[in-house]
């Protein structure tokens, strides 16, 4: 299971809520450690919310460069885009399928 949220939105709205996020102390990490977030949604809409910086993540795979919410408290990112003639759905994820994992993540998140 999972907790999630579905939105569309323009280019402001999705700046707007990307300054948001940074506000709350938010950062966009990509899924391959060291590898910039792409600047344009339509060209690489998957990204990460990170509580926490890149360099306190623990990354995976041979070599270790790949990062999941399974081993973070990320929130899994998918941006909403305009690629003519389509406005594509974005949504915001906290994964909860290992529910141990989930309750030492959400504090992360949760209102205070």
């Amino acid at each position: 299971m999972t907790s999630s949220i579905g939105f569309y939105a323009s280019q402001a709205d999705q700046e707007a809520l990307e300054s948001f996020a940074f506000s709350l102390g938010l950062r966009l990490v990509s899924p391959k450690l060291g590898q910039a977030v792409n600047p344009s949604p339509a060209l690489g809409p998957f990204c990460y919310l990170s509580a926490v910086a890149e360099s306190e993540l623990h990354p995976y795979g041979t070599p270790q460069v790949l990062l999941t919410d399974a081993r973070d408290p990320m929130l899994a990112y998918m941006r909403s885009y305009f690629k003519n003639p389509y406005l594509v759905c974005g949504h915001i994820q906290h994964s909860e399928d290992v529910r141990a994992l989930a309750q030492l993540t959400r504090p992360y998140y949760s209102a205070r």
